[in-house]
């Protein structure tokens, strides 16, 4: 919680057993806590002047500011995070031989495994609307041809309705003039039913053999899920699993030319570290 204008409450509460709790803004934090809280809000005065000049990390702040050292350091810093990952690298494929054969074995059987399932992207959400669909083919193909039958192809369809109606609004023009902008009107809903007809026609077309696809899209669903389930959760998450698998698994099958590569490398970051250093 915060206070009115800013404003930080340090409080510290003492028992009868000598036990004590400390808060800042009312929340309880630990005296290692306001101890560091301390060392940024004040400085003390005493027979040694500033005492923050006692700390080491300190030291080291104010010197590096009064030489305008900020560039350098973060030269040097960022030379010395790529050395620690190198050898860090390094460290992951030298382990027990047992060990890493182990690991192998892992990750091969789950790259084996991912690799022949080959999943993409359209094993999400377009595969779930596939299987849907086949799944209500039957249906999706029963009331398509009736919509279709009455829009177009039925006795009586709405179509033929509206040809009649641009047939009596046309004759109608000839002795009313708004009856053209009424004709103009009726053609083109006609139109859009049309449209309409030709969209749900073409619709059915392909979902009328969606059944037969259904078992090998049941069989695929039930796949990803069980994958999910293993790597997941989500399907992203299964595809940035099985890349970083490979990846392992293509470090640890070449870790001898790897690690000829990484002791190089670690031998130029190392000379490039020392130069920073001593800048």
């Amino acid at each position: 919680p915060r206070l009115d204008d800013g404003a930080l409450l340090v409080r510290r509460t003492v028992n009868v057993s000598g036990a004590g709790k400390c808060f800042v803004n009312d929340v309880s934090v630990s005296a290692t806590t306001l101890r560091r809280l301390g060392e940024v809000l004040l400085d003390i005065h005493g027979p040694y002047d500033h005492q923050s000049l006692l700390s080491n990390d300190y030291q080291c702040r104010f010197l590096d500011a009064y030489g305008s050292c900020r560039k350098l350091l973060d030269e040097y810093r960022a030379c010395r995070d790529e050395l620690r990952s190198a050898e860090k690298k390094i460290e992951s494929l030298c382990g027990d031989p047992a060990t890493v054969a182990a690991e192998i074995e892992m990750l091969s059987y789950a790259v084996d495994e991912l690799e022949r399932a080959a999943l993409s992207e359209a094993d999400g959400e377009a595969l779930i609307e596939r299987h849907h669909e086949a799944a209500n083919a039957e249906r999706i193909v029963e009331d398509g041809n009736a919509l279709c039958n009455l829009l177009s192809d039925g006795e009586g369809a709405v179509f033929e309705l509206m040809t009649k109606v641009q047939r009596h609004l046309s004759d109608l023009s000839s002795v009313l003039r708004d009856a053209e902008a009424w004709r103009n009107d009726a053609l083109g809903i006609t139109l859009q039913v049309q449209e309409l007809y030709s969209a749900i026609r073409g619709r059915i077309s392909s979902a009328d053999g969606a059944e037969e696809d259904l078992q090998a899209l049941d069989e695929r669903v039930t796949l990803v899920e069980r994958l999910k389930r293993k790597y997941g959760p989500t399907l992203e998450d299964v595809l940035k699993n099985f890349a970083a698998k490979k990846s392992r698994l293509d470090e640890l099958e070449s870790r001898s030319s790897r690690l000829e590569e990484l002791k190089t490398s670690v031998g130029a970051l190392e000379k490039k570290v020392l130069e920073c250093g001593e800048k």
